[in-house]
């Protein structure tokens, strides 16, 4: 079930979204940073899109810097999971904390999808 929160992000405080894509030895780390819009989540579920068809079977959403998400960002996360069960891939993504971590966990999301880093990281957010 995805919730939504808000329809959009107050761009008078909030960081420039970018997305960045960190090819590792035999993974693939999608950064995401700033407040992630409407815009974004396109982006991201074009960019991991590709990046399964390309081969990678490890893809790893690494959110730890992203300040704030829109529901259409929890959409696409839905999407490219559900995306990546069907391609034998392995995703996981590393929510960070903050805004965009309870966005997650309130949409229900956290517990369809493996979480990367230390379990001790994500105390704190789940309470």
């Amino acid at each position: 079930m995805v919730v939504a929160i808000d329809d959009g992000i107050d761009r008078g405080h909030a960081p420039a979204p970018w997305i960045r894509i960190d090819p590792e030895r035999d993974r693939v780390r999608v950064r995401c940073g700033g407040a992630l819009d409407g815009v974004a989540a396109a982006q991201l579920r074009e960019e991991c899109a590709g990046l399964m068809e390309r081969g990678f079977a490890r893809v790893i959403l690494d959110m730890t810097e992203t300040t704030d998400i829109v529901p259409g960002v929890v959409s696409a996360i839905a999407a490219v999971n559900r995306r990546a069960r069907t391609r034998g891939c392995r995703l996981s993504v590393a929510p960070g904390h903050g805004r965009t971590a309870d966005a997650l966990r309130r949409a229900g999301l956290l517990g369809q999808i493996e979480l990367e880093g230390a379990s001790r990281t994500f105390l704190d957010w789940t309470r």
